[in-house]
């Protein structure tokens, strides 16, 4: 079993010197570990491009085989052909969900006119949707979810009655919430309350001047407060209530 996929073989039939000679694999591609070869068991490779310009047939077919060439040894194997994805991960109630989908053949090229379908699906709740094609290999479709809670989905893309890929997502869909109806950061008010508040309002380009307004020197404060004992008789009478306990006690134990 050959460790290589064959892309062309030579017509020895149509060559006087090897006549009723087996053909020989002339193009070839292999993939060895994590790394990528094409090998062409011939040379004058210049001559190509030259020869298919005069033939109608086969014009183009020189670029055309470099660079898909090309592109085939630059992805990595392990990029999907196929993606679904949603815009956004969690959702309100005031919001669509967007499903999005790409799909390429093995060289990375757009497909269009693919069949992608997905099925979503929460506890027992599952239905199924069909992708519509917006060209270049991009498929979406909106979905009008009701019921609030996590929803899995999962799609593959066929084309030609063969599957060309799958993959598979979560995201989130909640009841309407006045705190997620605008995220953005609001400048002018955050602006409003520092000057209200005898405050400082900083981005993140001048927090440096942040750290330099907090390192003032330590101010120590002294708050003197004087109370007239003669004048507040509730507490004369328990300093005096007081002083006789203390006296009747050193009495009693002989100390006097």
């Amino acid at each position: 079993e050959k460790e290589y996929n064959v892309l062309a073989v030579t017509d020895n039939n149509r060559i006087d010197n090897f006549k009723n000679k087996p053909d020989i694999d002339f193009i070839f591609c292999s993939v060895i570990g994590n790394k990528k070869y094409i090998f062409i068991n011939g040379y004058g490779l210049w001559r190509w491009d030259m020869l298919f310009k005069n033939d109608d047939d086969f014009s183009g077919v020189y670029d055309k085989f470099f660079r898909n060439g090309v592109r085939w040894l630059i992805n990595r194997e392990e990029e999907k052909k196929v993606r679904i994805y949603t815009d956004k991960e969690a959702y309100n109630s005031s919001e669509e969900v967007l499903i999005n989908a790409e799909v390429y053949d093995d060289y990375y090229n757009p497909i269009d006119n693919a069949e992608v379908k997905i099925k979503v699906s929460k506890g027992e709740l599952v239905f199924e949707r069909i992708l519509t094609g917006r060209g270049k290999g991009i498929y979406q479709k909106k979905l009008e979810i009701i019921e609030p809670g996590n929803y899995s989905y999962k799609g593959d893309a066929r084309f030609s009655e063969r599957i060309i890929g799958e993959d598979s997502g979560e995201f989130t869909f909640s009841e309407f919430s006045m705190e997620m109806l605008e995220t953005r950061m609001r400048n002018d008010i955050l602006q409003g309350i520092s000057n209200k508040s005898s405050g400082k309002f900083y981005y993140a380009g001048n927090v440096q001047n942040l750290f330099e307004d907090l390192s003032h020197k330590r101010k120590e404060f002294v708050l003197e407060k004087e109370i007239e004992i003669y004048n507040k008789w509730i507490l004369m009478i328990i300093i005096i209530t007081l002083l006789f306990g203390e006296w009747f006690i050193r009495k009693r134990l002989g100390m006097l």
